[in-house]
């Protein structure tokens, strides 16, 4: 932020926000309290970074995660898979389904980083199904879409 960003940072936990606004320039940051596994969570982020900052975001950074505790694939149940899958999978396809088509609308671009995990190339056996969402977030990463505005 040194740099010059600006940041809007989404999570669940006000306080984890609340802990980062501190940590930031003056008027750097602005906290969002939601579910990233919403889409209207991804259209607020649009009218927020309109609002504070001028302008849609230029970098998404999906980084939210979680992990099944160690359990044999069997053993997990249907609750947690859905939860690891829609945690560290979806968001990325709503950030992508909301966000791209505003660049492709005002005529920006911008670039996803998407945080995998070593995981997904070197999963232990009782993480099957959280090595197994981290490959899927590593497979959006290696394909490029076919959109103007996602830059990889």
């Amino acid at each position: 932020m040194s740099e010059g960003a600006k940041v809007l940072g989404i999570d669940l936990s006000d306080g984890n926000n609340e802990e980062t606004k501190i940590l930031c320039p003056k008027d750097t940051f602005v906290p969002l309290n939601a579910d990233i596994t919403l889409a209207k969570t991804w259209e607020t982020t649009l009218l927020l970074g309109e609002q504070h900052f001028g302008s849609e975001p230029s970098i998404i950074v999906n980084c939210a995660g979680v992990v099944h505790l160690g359990a044999e694939p069997h053993e997990v149940t249907e609750d947690m898979f859905d939860l690891v899958f829609k945690v560290n999978v979806k968001p990325i396809y709503l950030a992508v389904k909301v966000i791209i088509p505003r660049w492709i609308e005002t005529g920006t671009h911008g670039s996803f980083i998407n945080i995998g995990s070593i995981s997904q190339a070197r999963p232990r056996p009782t993480t099957t199904w959280y090595a197994a969402s981290k490959g899927a977030v590593t497979a959006v990463c290696l394909r490029r879409l076919s959109y103007q505005a996602f830059i990889f």
